[in-house]
């Protein structure tokens, strides 16, 4: 079975992307969109620890838990 290869540096650009997307008008923000960039922060942080961990196995299941992540964010931004 094949495997793909996670690109970092694109994963980097889609969080950077993202962030600067979802800056909401409406305050308090409602609780979608707090949900929203929780998620983005979550993002960030597996990308983070992907970055400086040596392990591959670890890797992988960093690359595995951010595309769960950004899956969510996606979700969520489908219901606004």
């Amino acid at each position: 079975m094949e495997t793909k290869t996670f690109d970092v540096k694109k994963a980097w650009e889609q969080v950077k992307k993202e962030t600067i997307n979802n800056k909401p008008k409406k305050v308090p923000y409602p609780a979608s969109v707090v949900k929203a960039r929780e998620l983005l922060l979550v993002a960030q942080d597996l990308l983070s620890k992907y970055e400086t961990e040596k392990s591959t196995k670890t890797r992988d299941v960093l690359a595995i838990s951010f595309e769960k992540t950004m899956k969510q964010y996606k979700q969520i931004q489908k219901t606004k």
